[in-house]
């Protein structure tokens, strides 16, 4: 069962076949994505967040301790925006917000949008990843729009990052 969520899970990232990949002779994966990705350990201190932004590449975290946060808009795109804006389709809900906590493991696929940020806890996380992104402007704070959360019980409101990203994205306007 393990084995058959981690098929679906890499099917997923757009990495290839996993019976082909895993297979493979690692001197035949040399110019693919894989020999572009690599490892990172990111400390997050409590109340931090990254801007909003997109990856040309999969990136796959594990949280070691702590937690962190994602708002990820629902609807991504299947190509790099070079315009710097965040796209809004101006459907009624926009994104949605996870929570990622210790043990736990999660990816983003290639070209996602999201911003991560931690709360009273901050984190620390394992990442595969290729080590570039594009940040995008979200002048609108779309993607702290309360109203445009999927979640029923959206975890954004009251927090001191909420607070910090209010003050931050008029700053960007």
């Amino acid at each position: 069962e393990r084995l058959a969520r981690w098929r679906e899970e890499f099917a997923a990232l757009d990495l290839g076949e996993y019976d082909a990949v895993a297979a493979a002779d690692p001197s035949s994966l040399e110019g693919s994505l894989f020999s572009s990705l690599r490892w990172s350990v990111l400390i997050i201190e409590p109340n931090r967040h990254f801007p909003v932004h997109q990856h040309p590449d999969v990136e796959v975290e594990f949280v070691l301790c702590g937690a962190l946060y994602e708002n990820r808009l629902i609807s991504q795109p299947d190509h790099m925006i070079e315009t710097g804006e965040l796209p809004d389709t101006r459907m009624p809900k926009l994104f949605k917000v996870a929570r990622h906590v210790g043990g736990h493991f999660f990816s983003n696929p290639r070209y996602s949008i999201h911003q991560s940020y931690t709360q009273e806890e901050g984190v620390v996380i394992l990442v595969l990843w290729c080590g570039r992104h594009n940040n995008l402007k979200d002048k609108q704070r779309a993607l702290w729009a309360e109203g445009r959360c999927q979640n029923p019980f959206c975890e954004l409101g009251g927090h001191p990052v909420t607070d910090l990203l209010a003050g931050i994205s008029k700053e960007d306007s």
